[in-house]
């Protein structure tokens, strides 16, 4: 399986609750999460 640390990620929800959960998510994972988008 493919690690995903390090990885940059842009997160791009109108919803702020959900872009939240996914941001943390990510960074549970490892990834540096850029943004926000909306």
């Amino acid at each position: 399986m493919k690690t995903l640390a390090a990885l940059r990620v842009l997160v791009v929800e109108d919803e702020a609750l959900v872009s939240m959960l996914v941001e943390d998510m990510l960074s549970d994972l490892g990834c540096v999460v850029v943004g926000p988008a909306a």
